[in-house]
C-alpha cells in the first residue's frame, strides 16, 4: 500500500486512511484506530460472541475506532476508492458516496484462506466469510498478486480482474561473489504457524557443510510461542539460525550479502499453493539466487526469469537435495539471472500497470 501511495501521489491528489500514516508530505491520512490490540479478555469474549451469532457490524463498532469524524471523508466527493484487503470495507461503508467506483487490492485468495484451527482463527474466518459474501461478490474491479487467484476472481464474480504483482522497488545493487565453501542462505517472513518454517530448519539437517541458513522472522504477538518453537529447533545446530529482522526499507540491501533466497511454502491451502509473494521479488532485487517448493506460481516464475530452482516436493530432504546438487558457479549464474532481470520485475513497472487501470477507471 505504501508502494502505491508513494507513486500515486505525483499523479493524483491522493489521501490514505488506515493504522499508521504514510508520512509522506501531501497526503492527507486519517487514522484507524485498531481498538482490539487493547481487549481486556472480557472484551474479547463480547466481541466473538457478537461474530459468532452474526452481529458483524455492531462487533465492527467496537473493534475499530476513527480518530476523525467519519463526515469528513463523505466530504470529499472521491474520484476512485482503493481498498487493501476485505476487512477495510465496512470502515467505508456508508460514508463513501456508494457511487464512486472502488478497486479491491486482494492479497490474498479470501475463499480459503485457513488458519491455526484455533477458537480465534475459526472465529475471524467467521467474520472473513461474511466479508466476503458481502463485499467481494459485488465489486466490479480487483487487482491481485498472481494469474491463478485472479482466473479464479474472474469465475466468481462479475469484476474485472488485473494482476499487479508484490514486486519490490528497484535497488541499484550487484551480485556479490560466491565464496564455494560458504554458502550463505536468507529466508525472511513471518513467523505464523501455517507456513511451516520449520520445514526450511530441517532442511538444514541434510546439507552440506558448505551451507548456512538463516532465518529472519517477523513475529506477531499472537506468534511468539511458535518463534519460540522456531528458535528451539535451532538449538544445537551449527548451519542454522533465527536472526533478529532488519527494518523494511533496508531488507534488500541487507539481504544482498547472502547468495540464495530460500522459500518453502507446504500448499495445504489455496491461498498458499499459487502464492507468489513478495518476498521472492525482494530475493531478486537483493541479487539472489531463489529456491523454492514447487508451487505453480512460484515454479513458473523461477523458471521464466531462470533466476534459481525448483525442489521435487515439500520435504525438507527435497530441498535440501536441490541445494547440495549445485555448484558455486551455477549459483554464481543464476544470481546474474536475477541482475538481469531487476529492472523487469521490479515495483516501478506494476505501478505504471496501476496508473494504466486507474485511468481506465476513471
Amino acid at each position: 500500500m505504501y508502494r502505491q501511495v508513494k507513486y500515486l501521489k505525483d499523479i493524483y491528489d491522493v489521501s490514505a486512511m488506515g493504522y499508521d500514516s504514510p508520512e509522506i508530505e501531501g497526503v492527507p491520512f486519517y487514522k484507524i484506530i485498531p481498538q482490539f490490540k487493547y481487549f481486556s479478555s472480557p472484551e474479547k469474549a463480547w466481541v466473538a460472541f457478537l461474530i459468532l451469532f452474526g452481529f458483524y457490524k455492531l462487533a465492527y463498532k467496537h473493534m475499530y475506532k476513527y480518530d476523525f469524524k467519519p463526515e469528513i471523508l463523505s466530504q470529499q466527493n472521491y474520484d476512485l476508492i482503493i481498498v487493501h484487503d476485505l476487512r477495510p470495507f465496512p470502515l467505508i461503508d456508508g460514508i463513501i458516496n456508494p457511487s464512486t467506483p472502488i478497486i479491491c487490492d486482494a492479497h490474498e485468495y479470501y475463499l480459503d484462506m485457513g488458519g491455526t484451527n484455533s477458537l480465534a482463527d475459526y472465529i475471524l474466518n467467521k467474520l472473513d466469510a461474511s466479508l466476503t459474501k458481502k463485499y467481494l461478490y459485488g465489486l466490479k474491479y480487483i487487482t491481485t498478486v498472481g494469474n491463478w487467484i485472479a482466473e479464479e476472481y474472474k469465475r466468481i464474480t462479475q469484476a474485472q480482474v488485473y494482476v499487479i504483482t508484490s514486486a519490490s522497488e528497484y535497488h541499484n545493487l550487484q551480485p556479490l561473489p560466491v565464496d564455494p565453501k560458504k554458502i550463505k542462505i536468507i529466508h525472511h517472513g513471518l513467523a505464523v504457524p501455517d507456513r511451516k518454517t520449520e520445514i526450511m530448519i530441517q532442511a538444514a539437517d541434510f546439507l552440506d557443510e558448505r551451507f548456512s541458513i538463516d532465518i529472519m522472522m517477523i513475529t506477531l504477538t499472537f506468534d511468539e510461542q511458535y518463534l519460540d518453537y522456531l528458535k528451539k529447533m535451532c538449538g544445537g545446530k551449527k548451519n542454522v539460525r533465527i536472526i533478529p529482522p532488519v527494518d523494511a526499507s533496508d531488507l534488500v540491501a541487507y539481504t544482498n550479502t547472502y547468495d540464495i533466497g530460500l522459500f518453502v511454502l507446504p500448499s495445504s491451502l489455496l491461498s498458499h499453493a499459487h502464492a507468489l509473494p513478495n518476498k521472492i521479488f525482494e530475493y531478486v532485487q537483493a541479487r539472489l539466487m531463489v529456491a523454492v517448493s514447487p508451487n505453480p506460481e512460484m515454479k513458473t516464475f523461477v523458471e521464466k526469469y531462470n533466476v534459481g530452482m525448483v525442489a521435487s516436493d515439500y520435504t525438507p530432504k527435497a530441498m535440501a537435495n536441490l541445494l547440495n546438487s549445485l555448484s558455486a558457479e551455477q549459483i554464481t549464474q543464476y544470481k546474474m539471472n536475477s541482475h538481469s532481470a531487476a529492472k523487469e520485475l521490479s515495483a516501478e513497472n506494476e505501478m505504471i500497470k496501476l496508473k494504466n487501470i486507474i485511468n481506465t477507471i476513471i
